[in-house]
């Protein structure tokens, strides 16, 4: 069964409906949308610092 969103999270782009009790950790520059630990990836970052490892070497 579906759960419908239980919380109103206000941020400076607009308006969120979650279900989460925890607070969002990150926030986009560009948007302002708040994000979750869990939902951000850092994949670009990892592919950038592997890229600059690998020239060192």
């Amino acid at each position: 069964m579906f759960k419908l969103p239980e919380r109103k999270l206000f941020y400076k782009g607009g308006m969120m409906m979650i279900n989460r009790k925890d607070e969002p950790l990150f926030q986009c520059t560009h948007c302002y949308k708040p994000f979750f630990d869990d939902e951000v990836l850092l994949v670009h970052f990892y592919l950038k610092l592997n890229v600059q490892i690998a020239n060192l070497n």
